[in-house]
């Protein structure tokens, strides 16, 4: 098994992240039109704060609703549940509004390794939902190379929970020394595969910005690129099984 992680790994999350941001904020000012854009800021930078408290600290993540709810106690607003609703599916649905690029080389280095083992995603999620990430997969059209996926939305938990990794392993069948997760985050992604007994790679797109032996975590490898991940898992000459 080969799971990979969604954000910042398999999409470059800052291609149309301003005007995701701009449709959730423009989703607010329809339902609440007199704050201004300072306080929109204001209250989704806190919203956001929150989020990465209990993501970090309680290996779940808040879902889009409760985003939504944090937002407008900041803002001291209250509003019906039809409005309420109205704003979680604006949220939710930004993705497709702006949708991110796939990272560069990513797509043509699954379409080989599809060939060989069961790819799955395993991801954590904030605004973006599973449901939503799913669309995304089908509209760039890889959605079929993904065996299963497991979201911290629909799971309940978030990496490094081991849930999340040994979810897929049983549902694909793989043993956990043979299989592999990729990812961009140590403390999540590298920290939650390496601690069930899988190999990890770390990517990044930005060379020489960290150090091995500063991590109590260690990746088995750290990649650029996707084409070096390509060649890594040929190269040990992976035993994909199905």
């Amino acid at each position: 098994m080969i799971s990979i992680d969604f954000w910042d790994t398999l999409v470059n999350a800052e291609t149309g992240g301003k005007d995701r941001r701009q449709a959730r904020h423009n989703a607010l000012k329809e339902i609440v039109g007199t704050l201004s854009s300072e306080n929109i800021i204001e209250a989704t930078d806190y919203a956001y704060k929150s989020f990465n408290h209990i993501w970090l600290n309680q290996q779940r993540t808040p879902s889009t609703e409760e985003m939504v709810t944090l937002i407008l106690e900041y803002l001291g607003l209250e509003v019906t549940t039809k409005e309420r609703c109205y704003l979680v599916t604006q949220f939710e649905e930004s993705l497709l509004v702006a949708p991110p690029s796939l990272t560069e080389g990513a797509e043509d280095v699954l379409a080989e390794l599809v060939r060989y083992d069961s790819l799955v995603i395993i991801s954590d999620t904030m605004y973006s939902p599973g449901r939503i990430i799913r669309e995304y997969l089908k509209y760039v059209g890889i959605y079929d190379y993904f065996k299963c996926f497991v979201f911290s939305d629909e799971i309940g938990f978030s990496k490094p929970n081991p849930k999340n990794f040994k979810k897929p392993l049983l549902i694909t069948k793989s043993k956990a020394h043979e299989s592999w997760h990729i990812g961009d985050l140590v403390d999540t992604d590298i920290t939650g595969a390496k601690n069930i007994g899988m190999n990890a790679i770390l990517f990044t797109e930005r060379s020489g910005i960290r150090n091995d032996k500063e991590l109590q975590i260690i990746p088995d490898y750290t990649c650029y690129n996707w084409q070096e991940i390509g060649e890594i898992l040929t190269s040990n000459k992976v035993k994909y099984s199905d």
